[in-house]
């Protein structure tokens, strides 16, 4: 059966949402992987300091900076493909909820 245009394009919105959700799920759970490395780094902050070193403090905020970052991609990355599922959803219901050959069959 040929799919029409918009029914291609709808499955290339869908896949595309898929595509979000995916990366979206794995930034996130990378950006918490990160952020966790950074709090466990926290122990040697005091060490650092009481050696007159800064590099541990610069270390652990480098790493939280960084996996929050990767953590709101990841949300917003995720946002966008609910968006986009609701788009498509939206599209598919615009149509007739039953097939009109179908309501004739019944009428008969």
């Amino acid at each position: 059966m040929p799919v029409s245009n918009s029914g291609r394009a709808a499955m290339d919105a869908a896949w595309q949402a898929e595509e979000y959700e995916e990366k979206g799920k794995s930034l996130f759970v990378l950006g918490w992987v990160v952020g966790c490395m950074g709090g466990i780094s926290c122990v040697w902050i005091w060490v650092g300091w009481r050696a007159g070193s800064d590099l541990w403090v610069w270390y652990t905020l480098g790493l939280g900076l960084v996996g929050a970052m990767l953590a709101g991609r990841g949300t917003w990355l995720r946002a966008r493909s609910a968006a986009l599922f609701a788009g498509i959803s939206g599209k598919m219901l615009e149509g007739p909820a039953v097939r009109p050959e179908t309501e004739e069959r019944r009428a008969a």
